[in-house]
């Protein structure tokens, strides 16, 4: 017997209203910060993506050799799924939206995070 593969989601953030919280309800969550590598790899086995930004889908598909389409969409991680989130490791500018080469830029600089969030 195998084991249902998780939903994983690829997002540019991370919000708990992300989370399906209701009214006194409770969700347990696990965080843990990825290698550019885990990262990758984490991708390779499949995943729904709702990256927002064209330069942004084009960074992690190069970054990781797998095709990333533009899908702005709001999600909901439910038991059991993942997030699998890329983001600016510093604060933005309101309204800031960057273009592919400033995306590069900040990841050579290491002011790019990623990061695995796991709904327990």
């Amino acid at each position: 017997m195998t084991e249902k593969q998780k939903t994983k989601y690829l997002v540019n953030a991370f919000s708990l209203n992300m989370l399906p919280l209701v009214v006194g309800g409770e969700v347990t969550i696990k965080v843990k910060r990825l290698t550019t590598n885990e990262f990758c790899e984490e991708l390779r086995s499949g995943f729904i993506s709702a990256i927002g930004h064209e330069s942004t889908a084009f960074l992690i598909s190069q970054l990781c050799n797998v095709p990333v389409s533009v899908n702005r969409q709001q999600i909901k991680i439910g038991d059991g799924e993942e997030a699998l989130v890329m983001t600016v490791a510093i604060r933005l500018p309101e309204g800031k939206v960057l273009s592919q080469q400033e995306l590069e830029q900040y990841l050579r600089a290491e002011h790019i995070a990623f990061w695995k969030v796991e709904v327990l």
